[in-house]
């Protein structure tokens, strides 16, 4: 059903699936939001070594990353590959990933 007339996207979205797949254990998602250009990840390792964390695409490509500081200043691009990133975390410490990504619709 589509409420109040509004325009049906491009493709429909399937009836199940997960926009990203994101680190799960020691690694925890804080915040995932829509920034112009894409998305903006906010992970942090919660354990006390440090860990590994990738990203996965899902019904949203990933296309491009920058890892960036707390603040969103750019510290430079993160590899992609096969539309999965990863970045290292140390011990107790914040990331921030800007995602460019393509949509199903």
């Amino acid at each position: 059903m589509q409420a109040l007339g509004e325009p049906v996207g491009r493709t429909p979205l399937p009836g199940r699936g997960s926009l990203l797949e994101l680190p799960s254990g020691p690694v925890e998602t804080l915040h995932l939001k829509h920034v112009p250009g894409g998305l903006e990840l906010r992970l942090v390792n919660a354990s006390d070594v440090a860990q590994t964390a990738t990203v996965g695409s899902g019904l949203l490509n990933i296309t491009g990353a920058t890892r960036s500081d707390l603040a969103g200043t750019p510290l430079g691009p993160l590899e992609v590959s096969a539309g999965r990133v990863t970045l290292e975390l140390g011990p107790r410490r914040f990331g921030v990933v800007h995602l460019t990504v393509e949509g199903t619709g």
